[in-house]
């Protein structure tokens, strides 16, 4: 017991318990073959389990009433009331599902996914999306609940209106639109067979510093599945530079198969770290898709379905910050 009171120990939630040590003491000492010894420990033994009741029903109320960072985090009261605030407004608006934009997709590994997949489930149709790297514009109406934290690519909902709900998420109404502002449009042929359609991009480069040429460069990528396929599909996006060689890359689910649907569209960021320095010269991009495991490739087709390439090339864009 004298080593497990260091200071050096970090504080865990059942360091709280009562009962630890100090119950194994008492019954110790109850254990003592003296009967009002052994009476007293008993007495103390039952006022020791009352406080450590107690306790427990105190830490309960604290965690159902206050956010605590770092350990239960938002009382489930809290999540529970955005999402029925969620589910009634998208009754009252006719909408089609509820979109939860949060750090994460996936509700078997992601924090927010994993509480309103139980707290939506059976009460409207929904889906995830993670703010981090995508955005997803359905086209029909939809709720978006946009958590605290989302991520960079949520910042894609703002001209969307939006109201306040607890605990810093914020809800906004979808109308079947897309942000089209910033993008400069792709020219065909620029369709997968898989039915994904690359739509338009935005290149942002982190610029020059005091130590050179920038090294980051991101691209936006906005495309749509005009139909789809159940094949589970990723993209690749290589920049390369006016010799044609590779200078960076980054494959990317864009958005989970498992979630698109026909008409989705969505933004996908690919945040791209050059191999090498790379001067204000001009970058392409390469952007292909292949199916997963088996990495195998998604040809480009024309309108006749006929196979055109097998990667569609856009840009010119430099490592100049801000540049097009």
């Amino acid at each position: 017991m004298l080593f497990n009171l260091r200071h050096s120990l970090e504080l865990h939630l059942h360091f709280f318990a009562l009962t630890m040590p100090a119950a194994g003491l008492i019954v110790g000492r109850a254990a003592w073959p003296a009967g009002r010894l052994r009476a007293a420990g008993t007495v103390a033994l039952g006022l020791v389990a009352l406080a450590q009741v107690v306790a427990l029903a105190l830490m309960g109320r604290f965690v159902a009433t206050h956010n605590t960072p770092g350990g239960f985090g938002l009382p489930l009261g809290r999540y529970l009331e955005v999402a029925d605030q969620a589910v009634a407004l998208a009754g009252e608006q006719k909408a089609a599902e509820v979109l939860v934009i949060g750090p994460g997709d996936s509700p078997v590994v992601d924090e927010v996914p994993a509480i309103f997949d139980v707290l939506l489930r059976g009460r409207v149709a929904f889906r995830f999306v993670d703010g981090r790297s995508a955005a997803l514009f359905p086209p029909h109406q939809a709720v978006v609940v946009l958590a605290p934290r989302a991520g960079e690519a949520a910042g894609l909902y703002r001209p969307w209106p939006a109201v306040e709900a607890p605990g810093g998420y914020r809800l906004a109404m979808l109308d079947g639109g897309w942000p089209q502002g910033g993008f400069t449009p792709i020219a065909g042929p620029r369709l997968f067979q898989n039915g994904i359609e690359l739509q338009g991009y935005r290149w942002e480069a982190d610029g020059p510093g005091a130590d050179g040429p920038g090294t980051r460069g991101r691209l936006w990528l906005l495309w749509q599945v005009l139909w789809q396929s159940p094949d589970d599909t990723h993209f690749f996006v290589h920049l390369l530079d006016p010799a044609g060689q590779k200078q960076g890359q980054q494959d990317s689910a864009g958005y989970p198969t498992v979630y698109r649907q026909k008409g989705d569209r969505a933004v996908s960021l690919f945040d791209i770290k050059l191999n090498t320095e790379v001067l204000l010269s001009p970058l392409r991009a390469r952007v292909g898709m292949y199916t997963y495991p088996d990495v195998a490739g998604v040809p480009v087709v024309d309108g006749t379905g006929n196979i055109v390439a097998d990667s569609v090339i856009i840009g010119l864009f430099t490592m100049e910050k801000g540049g097009p």
